[in-house]
């Protein structure tokens, strides 16, 4: 058994393993604050890297990886309550992923559960009503071309603020995707909301 370092040395949790041996989680960061994090080992050494949280003084916690070490999971205020998923690519900010999808989807996502290795997220949240829906994004990038209602405008994520309002602009032409690693999300399914 391996202890993996955290940061003040108070609080570790993992949540889940991709192939490659990357574990994510949640831990303390040097200032105590409870961070998403990331454990990678090299040269027979764990190494800590603390993805932060979508605003300052929020908990966050990673919940799933995949292969490309993408990573999502949940931040919200102390305790991780009221929280918004996000989406956290290798060297950027933590992105809200209500600012990949489309606004009129009607839906505010809550909660980030998984990621695959196409970069497909389950994800869920309530609509204006209360009523919880489960929903597929799929991002719009060349491994899923041609779906419909992407919007294959690339904004790097990198540069993109963390923000609680999607900013997500639609299109009516279809553009032929020019990087693997969109930030733009197609919500699957979402057509039946409107009965």
């Amino acid at each position: 058994m391996t202890e993996l370092p955290t940061g003040a040395g108070l609080y570790g949790d993992s949540a889940a393993i991709n192939d490659a041996g990357e574990i994510v989680g949640e831990a303390d960061a040097p200032d105590g604050q409870p961070s998403a994090t990331l454990w990678r080992e090299r040269g027979g050494k764990w190494h800590t890297t603390f993805l932060g949280s979508l605003n300052i003084g929020d908990c966050a916690r990673a919940v799933s990886i995949n292969s490309s070490t993408q990573v999502v999971g949940v931040s919200g205020p102390f305790g991780c309550s009221n929280t918004l998923p996000f989406l956290w690519e290798a060297g950027g900010p933590m992105v809200d992923l209500n600012s990949l999808i489309p606004p009129s989807s009607g839906i505010q996502l809550v909660e980030a559960a998984q990621i695959n290795d196409r970069g497909e997220i389950a994800a869920q949240g309530p609509d204006a009503i209360g009523n919880n829906h489960v929903v597929l994004l799929i991002p719009c990038d060349e491994s899923h071309p041609g779906v419909e209602g992407c919007d294959y405008t690339l904004v790097d994520a990198r540069t993109s603020p963390p923000s609680t309002a999607p900013r997500y602009i639609s299109s009516g032409t279809k553009r032929t995707p020019k990087s693997r690693w969109s930030n733009r999300y197609h919500m699957s399914g979402l057509q039946s909301l409107g009965r």
